[in-house]
């Protein structure tokens, strides 16, 4: 089963498409338009589970901005045809799930996902033999590179090659919901999440 993990936003939204039986990204998409993503869920014809981050009060004043994201957060629920398969978790309980504080910012939320994969070489990767400069050749005649030996890469695209800032929230909301939810380990007491 995919899951389709979404980081919305008041205009524009962040998201992830993760097959966790093959530990893979499908598809991610940064700050795609909130009326393209709409048609792309209500567009879905397999069943995936869509978990989307949920709209919390902090006691806090907030503007519009706020207000037009939770619209939307509801209007993605309704668009996918599988409702069973909605689930909405707030922003404060993938915080303290990744890193113990709800008050963590997105680069804590960044390095929690970065670890999970044993870190940015393996887990990100893209960085090109600095000898050859990722031709794989080196020198008169091209000969193989004596470095990385024709591979190009020092350090080749990881799992995660590609994803970027809000990518990373909706990441770490597809872990979360993979690990806790998905198999019904989710520790009792917590705060609701659909």
């Amino acid at each position: 089963m995919k899951i389709f993990a979404i980081d919305p936003g008041s205009e524009k939204s962040s998201f992830v498409i993760w097959d966790p039986a093959r530990d893979i990204i499908l598809e991610h998409g940064l700050d795609v338009g909130n009326g393209i993503l709409l048609q792309r869920v209500r567009a879905l014809e397999e069943q995936m589970h869509l978990v989307i981050e949920r709209i919390a009060s902090q006691g806090m004043i907030v503007g519009q901005e706020t207000f037009d994201t939770a619209d939307y957060v509801g209007a993605l629920g309704e668009a996918y045809v599988h409702k069973y398969l909605v689930h909405k978790i707030f922003r404060r309980t993938i915080r303290i799930w990744c890193c113990g504080s709800p008050t963590a910012g997105d680069s804590n939320i960044r390095r929690f996902v970065i670890d999970r994969y044993h870190g940015e070489a393996q887990a990100i990767g893209g960085k090109k033999c600095p000898k050859c400069k990722g031709k794989g050749w080196f020198g008169s005649g091209r000969k193989e590179c004596p470095v990385c030996k024709g591979a190009k890469w020092k350090y080749p695209p990881g799992k995660l090659f590609g994803i970027a800032a809000d990518e990373w929230q909706a990441m770490a909301l597809a872990i979360y919901f993979f690990e806790n939810l998905l198999f019904g380990r989710e520790k009792k007491g917590g705060e609701p999440n659909e």
